[in-house]
């Protein structure tokens, strides 16, 4: 499966290849609602824009943001005895500031765990590679993240392991460097690629 940089050149593009939300609906984590408008999310000669703004209309659910996410339409069935090589990558600019929480992850269509974070931000200018098998075996590598305000690529190789048809192995890169292999054990991917 490729999702062409074309993808982000206009919202009809967009749409042909991404959904808005999550695959379960417009929340996670609890403190923010995403939202399907261009005030939100929008795309434009290649760039995917997701705003988050302060939102004070709902106290009664705890949601203190309105935001845009956006997860790949084609899912992709990846796990240890079929996964020949996929590679899950993305350029960005991420806000590091206190409160914000970006993201660019694969996960199961259907469930959780496992999860694999390519590129997560915690409000800081650390950048998060995480594999989770369960939410108590989680391999993180924290490297720092650069605030130059220029792209950086943060990109994801999953391979099968030679010799073990149970496993996946996923390589983890900043800028095509390598910072981390994890291996992700015994859970397949029914990969569902997501911004947010």
């Amino acid at each position: 499966v490729t999702i062409p940089t074309s993808s982000f050149d206009n919202t009809a593009n967009l749409e042909k290849y991404w959904n808005y939300n999550y695959p379960w609906g417009d929340t996670h984590n609890g403190a923010a609602r995403m939202v399907a408008t261009a005030d939100h999310v929008s795309a434009s000669v290649g760039v995917l824009t997701l705003t988050a703004q302060p939102y004070s209309g709902d106290s009664k659910s705890g949601i203190k943001y309105h935001s845009g996410t956006i997860y790949a339409k084609e899912q992709v069935n990846v796990d240890g005895s079929s996964a020949v090589g996929y590679q899950v990558e993305g350029e960005f600019v991420s806000p590091t500031a206190k409160g914000t929480w970006p993201a660019f992850w694969l996960n199961a269509a259907s469930g959780w765990p496992p999860e694999s974070d390519i590129a997560e931000w915690k409000g800081n200018a650390k950048l998060w590679f995480n594999t989770f098998d369960t939410s108590r075996q989680v391999a993180s590598k924290i490297v720092d993240w650069p605030t130059d305000g220029n792209y950086h690529a943060a990109k994801a190789v999953l391979r099968t392991i030679p010799g073990n048809s149970k496993d996946l192995g996923i390589s983890y890169y900043l800028d095509n460097k390598l910072q981390a292999t994890h291996t992700a054990a015994g859970k397949g991917y029914e990969s569902v690629s997501s911004l947010d």
